[in-house]
C-alpha cells in the first residue's frame, strides 16, 4: 500500500488558519460500485467490499440507470434538499465532496451519510482521495480551492474512462457543476455530460415539486454568492439599483427553504448599547464553531435589541 502525503488549510476557532499535513495511503482495489462491472469485480477480493451482501448489491448502482450523477461541491451544500428527492436514484459522492462538506456543516454531513446507507437509494461513495489513479497531491503555493478542482477533474476523467473501458458508454454520466472554471476543464472529457444546475433539473424533467424547490434553494444560492462579492467592496457598491442602502427581504418560502438547508441561519440581532457601530447576530442553536457574527453596518435592517 503506497503511502502519501495530504496538505491542508483549516480556519480554527479563534480564525487562524492552521496548515495540516496528514499521511494519505492510497489503495488500488476501490472499486466504480457499478453492478455486474468485471474489471472492479475481478480486483476485488471476494467480500471484502460486500459484493457478495444482498445489501451491498442493492447499494450498486444499475446497470440501465438513466443517468449517473457526480455533484460537485458547491451544488452538493447548496443544493442538498434537492438531492434528498426521491426523483434521484443513482449518484456518486465523491470523497473530496465529502470532505469539504464535512467541514462547512456536520449537520449536512450526517445527512450524506443517512443517504449512503439507505438501501432504497443507489447513493455510494468514490473514494478517489484514497485512490491510487484518482489521488491529487497540492501543488506548493497551490490554494485548496484549485487542488479540490483538480481532484474532481481527475475523479470524473477516470469514471469515464473506466465506463469506455467496460463497454458502458451506453450509461450517461452527468456532472453537475456551476463552476465555469471546473466546467471547462471537464468538458472535453468523453463520455460525459457537464451541466449547470439549472441544466440539469430543467433536462431530467422532475416533478414540478421539486423544480419548485430548486428555484427556492437557487436564489438562495444566487445571494449568498452576491453578498460575498459585495462584502469585498465599499458600502456605496453593495446599495440595490434603486439606489437604496439597505437590501430587500427574501420571500418566506426562501427564507425556509434557506433555514432547511443550512444555506441561511436565524439568530437574534443585537446593536452595543456602548457603541452603535457595534453589532453582532447570536445564532440560534448550534451551527459550526461561531455562534457570533459580527454584521457590517450596511447590513443592519433588521429588528436591534441593545446588548445589557
Amino acid at each position: 500500500m503506497e503511502v502519501a502525503h495530504k496538505t491542508f488549510e483549516r480556519k480554527t476557532a479563534k480564525g487562524t488558519i492552521a496548515h495540516i499535513v496528514r499521511e494519505n495511503y492510497l489503495r488500488s482495489d476501490i472499486t466504480c460500485k457499478i453492478v455486474g462491472c468485471p474489471v472492479c469485480k475481478s480486483k476485488q477480493k471476494t467480500g471484502s467490499d460486500g459484493w457478495t451482501s444482498p445489501a451491498a448489491q442493492s447499494k450498486l448502482l444499475l446497470d440501465n440507470a438513466s443517468h449517473i450523477l457526480i455533484p460537485d461541491i458547491d451544488f452538493t451544500i447548496s443544493f442538498l434538499e434537492l438531492i434528498e428527492s426521491p426523483d434521484i436514484l443513482d449518484l456518486v459522492f465523491l470523497k473530496t465532496v465529502l470532505n469539504e462538506v464535512q467541514y462547512s456543516s456536520l449537520r449536512q454531513y450526517s445527512r450524506i451519510k443517512t443517504l449512503l446507507k439507505d438501501a432504497r437509494r443507489r447513493f455510494v461513495l468514490f473514494n478517489n482521495e484514497n485512490f491510487a489513479e484518482t489521488f491529487t497531491p497540492k501543488k506548493d503555493g497551490e490554494i485548496t480551492i484549485d487542488r479540490n478542482r483538480r481532484a474532481l477533474f481527475e475523479a470524473v476523467k477516470w469514471y469515464t474512462l473506466h465506463l469506455i473501458e467496460i463497454g458502458a458508454t451506453s450509461k450517461p454520466l452527468v456532472f453537475v457543476t456551476d463552476d465555469f472554471q471546473l466546467e471547462e476543464m471537464c468538458q472535453h472529457l468523453p463520455h460525459v455530460s457537464v451541466m449547470s444546475s439549472q441544466e440539469y433539473v430543467r433536462k431530467f424533467q422532475f416533478s414540478t415539486s421539486l423544480l419548485e424547490l430548486y428555484d427556492s434553494l437557487n436564489q438562495v444560492f444566487l445571494q449568498k454568492k452576491e453578498n460575498k462579492k459585495n462584502l469585498t467592496g465599499s458600502v456605496g457598491k453593495s446599495k440595490n439599483p434603486m439606489g437604496e442602502m439597505w437590501e430587500e427581504y427574501f420571500p418566506p418560502e426562501i427564507l425556509a427553504a434557506g433555514v432547511k438547508s443550512l444555506n441561511l441561519f436565524r439568530g437574534s440581532f443585537q446593536v452595543s448599547s456602548f457603541n452603535l457601530n457595534d453589532a453582532m447576530v447570536r445564532l440560534d442553536g448550534t451551527h459550526g464553531v461561531f455562534n457570533e457574527i459580527y454584521v457590517p453596518k450596511e447590513y443592519r435592517n433588521r429588528a436591534k435589541d441593545p446588548i445589557r
